[in-house]
């Protein structure tokens, strides 16, 4: 056992070192851990001048400093603040902590930042540019600053845009998550063409709260058509492009294709291929040529859009001397390839002429109409619908040709709710001039006459080139009628309860003693036709109108008033959401060179 003196000497060293340890941590009778803070600013803190700084100290300390990268800054009495004039300070990043110290024992705060900037921020970047003329109404509205903004400061009082000689547009303030850009997005639709102002106020400041440098306002332009991409489409810039086809993907963005002539009495063409990514045109490889011989001449192309993105192509190849063939390629991302292996015709056989069509069944496989000469003969044109099964292409019924003394030519295709082609061609009777313009519907197992002639009254011909689809599936057909030297556009739309033709509108001609070429039609999200043509009179430059029916009348879209080429043709296409696209051919230099520009309606029209 323990004797009573060494029992009680062990309870006392136990009593002490309890006392001892019940004074550290702040326990009855003894001094508070020891703890410092900068409690004010709590962060990362930006100033141009003078900075309130607050420390928060417990553990009753002997000293409290207060350290700016390291060396002392200034030694702290309670209540421990200190006003810190910077104006002397470097401008940058600056370190503060804070130390207290009781007898040996020392404790440091977590380190503060403090920001010293005097520089008042300026505007770096401007979107859209000032003084655009050539502004999309989707296009962001983002101005970059030179170093982060107080968000706050950005607000309608301080940032205000207006259209000239009008009113405020109301907008909705994005900024960047680092604070040095702001998008503005207008709250509704605009109405074009406008053109817009953005003025800044000096209220608008940076983190130190240092005043922008405001510019002038700026000021830029809706135009009523916004050329995409703002430069011609072109490969090789000494050729012209005298026709262009249009499709637009399930993304809304349009592709492209068209025919550059190199020029002389019988020129060869290329054809090429682009597409819009959203931000500019990617142009799809090398031309197009599906057996590596001289590039087509007078050839004729169409384009369509797959599900997935993919452009498909159909183009024929007429050449001098050799066998007229049609081709269909698929660009797959690097290359172009040809569906099927080769050309859809055997050309031995039976050339490809005239106008090619190019449409998509529900699978994404190519449908196309085509005109045919069997033989070589031109006397016994026809005109032939193709499908590709997957492995293979297949006739879709017998050619097609309302007269066998007739000749057929020219077709344009569409497909019906049930992926059942509908074509539309020209028929001319013998060797005369008179035209005739037939449509036929496929109904699984059989073609089917859709009326008669569509050729109008008095009218002696009439060329189809343009067929689309109403929202009830009935078909509408854009064709040139031509009495004499009066050519003008007619537009025909079928019925189905009354079995006819029936004209929408009358005859279309902006100008009189004009003469117009190559109208391309089709329906917008509302149900309303949309025609496009080129119109030219005696010893002048052509021009391109673009007219939407409504209800009984054609309104005029006031497409841009610019040199067409004549006897040169555009295309047009429609969004789900109503977006309207036109490619045309247009005169870019003196002389007979045009070059390709696609335009979008800004806005929905």
């Amino acid at each position: 056992m323990m004797d009573s003196a060494r029992l009680l000497s062990a309870i006392g060293a136990t009593v002490l070192a309890a006392a001892i340890a019940a004074g550290c941590a702040g326990g009855p009778g003894g001094p508070a851990a020891l703890s410092v803070t900068i409690s004010s600013p709590s962060s990362t803190v930006y100033t141009a001048s003078s900075l309130s700084i607050q420390v928060a100290v417990t553990g009753s300390p002997d000293t409290v400093e207060l350290r700016h990268n390291d060396d002392l800054l200034v030694v702290l009495l309670p209540p421990y603040q200190y006003v810190w004039a910077t104006e002397g300070e470097p401008e940058g990043a600056h370190q503060l902590t804070a130390v207290a110290r009781r007898g040996s024992a020392q404790v440091v705060s977590e380190p503060r930042t403090v920001v010293v900037d005097r520089t008042r921020p300026t505007v770096l970047a401007r979107t859209p540019a000032p003084n655009d003329d050539n502004v999309w109404v989707g296009d962001p509205i983002v101005i970059t600053f030179s170093e982060p903004m107080r968000v706050t400061s950005l607000n309608p009082g301080t940032v205000s845009l207006e259209v000239v000689g009008g009113s405020p547009v109301t907008v909705s303030f994005t900024p960047s998550t680092d604070g040095t850009s702001l998008t503005l997005v207008p709250d509704g639709p605009m109405a074009v063409p406008t053109q817009l102002r953005l003025t800044l106020d000096d209220a608008i400041s940076d983190l130190a709260g240092n005043a922008l440098v405001t510019p002038a306002p700026w000021t830029w332009t809706l135009p009523r058509w916004q050329w995409m991409g703002g430069a011609p489409l072109l490969v090789q810039g000494d050729l012209g492009v005298p026709q262009a086809r249009a499709a637009l993907g399930s993304d809304g963005h349009p592709s492209v294709a068209w025919l550059e002539e190199r020029g002389g009495t019988v020129p060869p063409s290329d054809v090429q291929a682009a597409r819009w990514d959203g931000l500019g045109w990617e142009v799809l490889g090398e031309r197009l040529n599906g057996d590596d011989r001289v590039g087509p001449m007078y050839g004729h192309q169409d384009v369509a859009v797959a599900s997935d993105g993919a452009v498909i192509v159909a183009w024929n190849s007429p050449v001098f001397g050799v066998p007229d063939r049609l081709w269909v390629h698929r660009w797959d991302g690097v290359s172009w390839q040809a569906i099927g292996g080769g050309p859809v015709n055997d050309p031995d056989t039976v050339s490809a002429v005239g106008l090619v069509s190019l449409t998509l069944d529900a699978l994404d496989r190519p449908v196309v109409a085509w005109g045919a000469r069997p033989g070589g003969v031109a006397a016994d044109g026809d005109i032939r619908i193709t499908r590709w099964t997957g492995s293979t292409w297949v006739a879709v019924g017998t050619p097609r040709r309302r007269n066998p003394a007739h000749v057929s030519f020219n077709p344009v295709l569409a497909l019906d709710t049930e992926g059942h082609p509908i074509v539309a061609w020209t028929e001319r009777q013998g060797d005369t001039s008179t035209n005739d313009v037939f449509v036929d519907r496929w109904t699984g197992s059989a073609w089917v006459a859709l009326g008669g002639s569509l050729r109008p009254g008095s009218w002696t011909a009439a060329n189809v080139s343009g067929l689309a689809l109403a929202a009830s599936g009935e078909p509408i057909a854009a064709m040139q009628v031509t009495s004499g030297d009066d050519r003008r556009v007619a537009v025909r739309r079928w019925s189905e309860t009354g079995g006819t033709w029936t004209s929408l509108g009358t005859t279309l001609r902006l100008t009189p003693d004009s003469n117009t070429w190559v109208p391309r039609v089709t329906v917008d999200a509302a149900g309303r036709p949309l025609v496009l043509w080129s119109e030219w009179g005696p010893g002048a430059a052509g021009r391109y109108l673009v007219w939407r029916f409504e209800t009984s009348i054609w309104r005029d879209l006031a497409f841009p008033d610019a040199a067409a080429p004549v006897y040169g043709s555009g295309d047009l296409a429609v969004g789900d959401a109503g977006e309207l696209f036109v490619a045309a051919p247009w005169r870019e230099v003196a002389g007979d060179r045009y070059h390709l520009r696609v335009f979008r309606y800004n806005g929905v029209p």
